[in-house]
């Protein structure tokens, strides 16, 4: 990446003190990366929030519907209440693959057909607030799904803020540094060798495929 070249300017810096115009760029080059690194805090951050705060609302909302699901299978069986017992004839897998607005009605479904009944549901370990909390994580979950979705924006813009910084820094390269450093392969050469394999790096993580410059090549 361009970390290399960087890398590469900082080491070297009195050895190319000859042109300031190198020591610019390599200010440039730095301003850049900063913007880079930035931009991909800001990505983690509200990418890894954000799917915490659904996932432990879905386990939620899964748990409150396997337990109270099996309450209301033995209280329907128990009271031969065949319409009840077609209601919560599922099994755990096929909750646990639900899609997310397929989750949060089969929650509704649940807590709305355990309310009238609840009176009947201790001797089967579901109690109102196990009602209550199912009933709450609900709304709080489709929130989080459209903050979600909201993020999946964000993501997608930061990832093209963060190439657009990777491309400019790929252009001052190709257009500025290389240019400048093309007299140190006559006069030093073992430094314009450095600044080779410090370049093939950029080119390679930018098309995964470009082959390691020889020292006698140019940069592309």
């Amino acid at each position: 990446m361009l970390e290399s070249v960087a890398s590469f300017l900082g080491l070297r810096a009195s050895d190319l003190a000859a042109n300031p115009a190198i020591a610019a760029i390599a200010a440039s080059l730095q301003t850049i990366l900063s913007a880079i690194r930035d931009l991909k805090q800001i990505q983690d951050r509200t990418t890894k929030g954000a799917t915490r705060t659904k996932s432990e609302l879905e386990a939620a909302i899964i748990t409150g519907i396997l337990k109270i699901g099996a309450a209301l299978r033995a209280y329907a069986t128990e009271t031969k209440n065949y319409d009840l017992l077609a209601v919560v004839s599922f099994s755990d897998t096929i909750i646990k693959h639900l899609r997310d607005s397929d989750l949060a009605d089969k929650a509704r479904t649940l807590y709305e057909a355990a309310e009238p009944v609840v009176g009947s549901l201790g001797i089967y370990m579901v109690q109102q607030a196990d009602i209550n909390s199912l009933q709450q994580n609900v709304p709080a979950y489709l929130q989080a799904l459209s903050g979600s979705r909201g993020v999946l924006n964000q993501t997608k813009q930061s990832t093209a803020d963060i190439q657009l910084k990777l491309d400019e820094g790929r252009l001052l390269l190709k257009e500025k540094l290389d240019v400048y450093m093309q007299p140190y392969k006559t006069i030093n050469a073992t430094l314009y060798g450095e600044y080779l394999n410090a370049r093939a790096i950029v080119d390679k993580a930018a098309t995964h495929e470009t082959k390691p410059l020889a020292e006698g090549d140019s940069p592309a």
